[in-house]
């Protein structure tokens, strides 16, 4: 009698221990909201043995991180100065890594590709700092050169995001 008593308080133990466990959070959760802030971008071209260092450029930056294909992925709709691109995601521990983004540029005659790598990194439940470099090639338009000449873009890319309260 003793034995069965101390099977069922047994059984009953591990029922209510498995019960009060929370469900464990996934690594990609932490990251997902919609958030806002600022970014910085530093950009240098060179051309005919020149380096050209532009002012930084300071942009409005919103960025909606949502659940990717698996428990670490994410897919971020990220849009600076109202121009949406959407980046695929990995986290790690309290950081994203984004894969590439790649995007063709015509400005007035130039024609640069850009290659734009961004990391994430969450500071705190409200907080997300991006950080990145920007590479590039093509050819830009001088004035009073009869034709493009090519060119390089380097630059780098820093921001601070704060996570919008949802409603």
């Amino acid at each position: 009698m003793k034995k069965a008593l101390a099977i069922i308080l047994c059984v009953v133990a591990v029922c209510f221990a498995s019960c009060n466990k929370e469900p464990e959070e996934k690594p990609n959760q932490k990251f997902i909201g919609s958030y806002q802030g600022n970014s910085i971008v530093n950009l240098t071209i060179s051309a005919l043995g020149q380096t050209l260092p532009f002012d930084s450029i300071t942009a409005n930056v919103a960025m909606e991180i949502n659940a990717g294909s698996a428990d670490d992925k994410v897919v971020a709709n990220f849009t600076i100065e109202n121009e949406t691109r959407t980046l695929n995601g990995t986290v790690n521990n309290d950081e994203i890594s984004f894969e590439p983004l790649t995007v063709k540029e015509s400005i007035e005659g130039s024609q640069i590709d850009i290659t734009i790598n961004l990391n994430g990194n969450k500071v705190n439940n409200s907080t997300l700092n991006l950080n990145g470099n920007i590479t590039g090639s093509g050819t830009i338009v001088i004035e009073d050169f009869p034709t493009p000449i090519p060119a390089t873009i380097t630059g780098t890319i820093n921001g601070t995001l704060n996570k919008l309260l949802a409603e």
